[in-house]
C-alpha cells in the first residue's frame, strides 16, 4: 500500500500553508497527489488545499503509487534489512555491488534487490537512494520510499542532521590517534573518477580517529565524491585496496572501507533512529 502521513496543525490556517510551509510538500508531490490518485483529509473527509484548518484536526495525506524507472531491473538479492517502514528502509550493502544500475542489464545493483523487494511485496513504494556508497565500500544505506520522504531527508543532509560513521583499514598503522583533514577536494584534470586535494575544490572536512584495535574510525562533515579515500591518502595513509588512491591492490576486495553507523531523527514519526554495522574486513 502506498505512503500514509497523519499531522496535526497548531494554529489555524488555509490547508496549503500548512503543507507547503509546516509539513514542507513540495509543489510536485501535492500535484502528484492531487492527479496521480492520492488525496488528501481532514478528519476524515477529502479536502482540497484551500481548506482551512484548525488546532487538533487530523491531517491525511495518501501517496500515489510510484512509478518505478524501467533502467532499475529486478534482481532477488538477500541484503539484510535493518529497518523498513511505509516511508524509509536501512539496509545492509555487500561490498562489490553497485547502488545505481550500469550499462549492463545482467549486472544486479541495489536499487534492483530494492525493486524485487517492493513488488514483491505489493508496496507500490518507490526507490529513492539518499546517499551512495562506492562499489567496494560495503556498509549501511539508507532509501526513501516515496519523493517527500526523500526531499525531507535531502534538506536534513544539507542541515548536516543526519550523521554518518564509516570504519576503514589503512595501508599503514599512522602514528596519530586524530586526525581533523579539511583538505578541499575537486576533480582531477583528465579524468571523471579520480577526485584530488586542492586548494580550488569544494570545501570538505573528515575527522579520522585511530582505534584500539588498528581501524579507524571516519567521520565526514561533507559528502564529497571519494572524500574519505582522498582525505586519507593525503594523511600519507591511503585505505587497503584502494589501488586508486595508492593503497595496496588486494585480491579479496577494493577499498576496506565500511558504512559502520547511521543516526538520524525520522521524518515523518520523529522518532530518533541509530542503527550500526560491524565492518567484515578480510585480514591481512
Amino acid at each position: 500500500m502506498p505512503a500514509v502521513i497523519k499531522m496535526k496543525p497548531q494554529s489555524v490556517q488555509q490547508l496549503r500553508e500548512f503543507l507547503r510551509c509546516e509539513a514542507l510538500f513540495s509543489r510536485k508531490t501535492l500535484a502528484e497527489v492531487k492527479f496521480n490518485g492520492g488525496r488528501i483529509e481532514v478528519n476524515g473527509l477529502e479536502s482540497g488545499v484551500r481548506e482551512w484548518i484548525y488546532p487538533g484536526d487530523e491531517i491525511t495525506v495518501y501517496l500515489p503509487p510510484e512509478t518505478i524507472s524501467p533502467g532499475i531491473l529486478p534482481v532477488s538479492i538477500s541484503l539484510p534489512f535493518h529497518y523498513v517502514d511505509d516511508h524509509l528502509i536501512v539496509l545492509e550493502k555487500p561490498a562489490g555491488l553497485p547502488v545505481i544500475p550500469t550499462s549492463d542489464p545482467e549486472e544486479p545493483s541495489v536499487c534492483g534487490a530494492v525493486r524485487f523487494y517492493e513488488e514483491s511485496n505489493r508496496t507500490g513504494g518507490g526507490i529513492h537512494p539518499v546517499q551512495r556508497l562506492d562499489r567496494h565500500t560495503s556498509g549501511l544505506l539508507l532509501f526513501a520510499r516515496n519523493r517527500h520522504t526523500h526531499s525531507l531527508l535531502h534538506r536534513m543532509q544539507l542541515e548536516k542532521s543526519v550523521e554518518r560513521q564509516y570504519v576503514l583499514e589503512m595501508d599503514t598503522l599512522p602514528w596519530w590517534m586524530v586526525c581533523d583533514v579539511r583538505v578541499p577536494i575537486r576533480r582531477k584534470e583528465g579524468s571523471i573518477i579520480e577526485r584530488e586535494g586542492a586548494a580550488e575544490g569544494q570545501y570538505a572536512r573528515t575527522r579520522f580517529y585511530r582505534r584500539k584495535d588498528g581501524l579507524i574510525a571516519a567521520f565526514p562533515e561533507t559528502g564529497r565524491t571519494h572524500q574519505i579515500r582522498v582525505h586519507a591518502a593525503w594523511c600519507g595513509h591511503p585505505l587497503r585496496g584502494d589501488t586508486l588512491y595508492g593503497g595496496s591492490e588486494q585480491a579479496t576486495r577494493g577499498q576496506f572501507l565500511h558504512a559502520a553507523g547511521l543516526s538520524f531523527t525520522h521524518p515523518i514519526t520523529n522518532e530518533r533512529l541509530q542503527f550500526y554495522s560491524r565492518p567484515s574486513f578480510p585480514p591481512s
